[in-house]
């Protein structure tokens, strides 16, 4: 017989041959349906978990929009809420006609002196920037005045103070009143 004496030795049949691979292979295969079940088992209940929160989020979502929805209605038809639930805190929001003068009064006060004090300030800066415009034009102008006075003395070979006119007056730079202070 051709029987292999490391088998004979060990007492069973050899590790490899076709008896052993198919018991290796049942064994493996029960190993993977088991993994396999659990595995499904577990994405099953995640599913329905993050489904279950999704639906709660969804149903938050549309009580928050009802609610808006619910507020803009009583919005446009003047404050006046004719939920019972509600009825109170829309009350307690309500002005009389004078309270609401009042408070219409205070406003305009404040935004009158707002606008007066902005006004004063743009008047202000644009007074600043005329002077500083009519400055810069002055000194323009007597700077070409004296470079046209330098390029005529050149050519005529004389010096420049024979040729400088009346141009001849210090450039000076803008500063502000408020700035000298």
């Amino acid at each position: 017989m051709n029987e292999d004496p490391a088998a004979k030795s060990e007492g069973g049949p050899k590790k490899g041959n076709p008896e052993n691979s198919y018991k290796e292979k049942a064994a493996s295969l029960k190993e993977v349906l088991e993994t396999t079940k659990v595995q499904r088992a577990y994405e099953r209940k995640s599913n329905a978990d993050v489904s279950d929160a999704q639906d709660k989020y969804a149903q938050a979502t549309e009580d928050k929009k009802n609610g808006v929805r619910i507020a803009r209605r009583i919005q446009a038809n003047g404050g006046l809420n004719h939920q019972n639930s509600l009825q109170s805190k829309a009350s307690s929001l309500m002005q009389t006609p004078d309270e609401s003068r009042k408070s219409f009064e205070k406003h305009v006060a404040t935004a009158t002196s707002v606008t007066t004090k902005e006004n004063a300030d743009e008047a202000r800066r644009t007074s600043e920037i005329a002077a500083a415009d009519a400055l810069d034009n002055k000194n323009t102008f007597h700077k070409k005045a004296h470079d046209r006075a330098g390029r005529v003395a050149m050519m005529r070979g004389g010096p420049a103070k024979r040729y400088g006119g009346g141009h001849r007056a210090q450039i000076r730079s803008y500063v502000s009143d408020s700035d000298s202070d």
